[in-house]
């Protein structure tokens, strides 16, 4: 590994180790608090699911790691890291938000005990359309912009869309612990050095440990080396399908062409003009004019 490279905590390996041992328990409260803008002595529960470290491509969690989260006793979240692109996200996203609401409610209990529940999707993929990194989703009357219900959130931190620092966002924590995560080189870590969230410098200084450990350098390597082949497959499975597509829609195409100039040709015999006149401004030769006309007949 270069000097000046490390590895990579957007990487689900790497990523687990990093917040999911429990010498480092402090750094994964700070970074759940930090996303959700809370005092971190307010989460009160914190379990990892998907706690595999290498799972099948079969398995949909592949690239994925799940934190649950509950605040004050009541309040659940869920924070995802997705790596890898995948089909259908953001419904995939609204099911997880629903199994999550849902989740606990035993019967006789009313319906006004279910617990306000947020999904945070930190994703390694472009989702939306926009230029902007954060998309927040709630449920609202669409004219008069009434809310529902305060409920439901659903937040979307696209890695590919992370703003240059500036003095307006260099101390917004969930933008600063985004830039950890998305970290790739030693200038990454060392821009964060300045921070005024202690648990972003203890991180770092875990990244780097973990970039001199050959274990970690291997394991981490071997997990993004799967991702790109991963990721080089869906493409080549993307392209395969234009690529027919493209062929089919030429075809169908063809077929309409085809079909409008044999009914402009009709059209021109009916109004009793010469072949050489048809000829001329179809294109068509006296063989195949012979031939639609012999069909007429027929």
């Amino acid at each position: 590994m270069s000097t000046n490279q490390i590895v990579k905590p957007k990487i689900d390996v790497v990523f687990k180790k990093l917040f999911g041992d429990p010498a480092n328990e402090h750094i994964l409260k700070a970074f759940i608090a930090g996303m959700l803008g809370i005092d971190k002595n307010r989460i009160t529960e914190i379990s990892f699911d998907n706690v595999e470290m290498i799972p099948d491509f079969a398995d949909e969690k592949f690239g994925r790691v799940d934190v649950k989260v509950t605040i004050d006793r009541k309040d659940k979240v869920n924070i995802e890291l997705q790596a890898v692109w995948f089909r259908d996200y953001k419904d995939r996203s609204l099911f997880y938000w629903s199994k999550l609401y849902t989740y606990g409610l035993k019967k006789g209990l009313p319906y006004g005990s279910l617990s306000r529940t947020i999904c945070i999707n930190i994703v390694g993929f472009n989702v939306f359309k926009c230029d902007e990194y954060k998309s927040h989703f709630t449920l609202r009357e669409v004219t008069r912009n009434e809310v529902y219900s305060d409920k439901m959130s659903i937040y979307f931190y696209e890695l590919n869309k992370l703003p240059p620092v500036t003095e307006e966002n260099e101390n917004d924590p969930a933008l600063q612990w985004l830039r950890l995560i998305n970290a790739e080189t030693e200038e990454d870590l060392d821009m964060l050095e300045n921070t005024n969230i202690p648990e972003i410098k203890d991180a770092v200084n875990v990244v780097r440990f973990f970039s001199g450990d050959k274990q970690m350098q291997h394991d981490a390597f071997e997990r993004e080396m799967a991702i790109r082949d991963h990721e080089a497959s869906i493409a080549a499975e993307r392209q395969h399908g234009y690529s027919e597509g493209f062929e089919d829609g030429r075809e169908e195409e063809k077929r309409k062409y085809k079909e409008e100039k044999q009914k402009t040709i009709l059209n021109m015999l009916a109004d009793n003009l010469s072949d050489e006149t048809v000829i001329r401004y179809t294109g068509i030769t006296s063989e195949e004019l012979a031939g639609i006309k012999a069909g007429i007949k027929r």
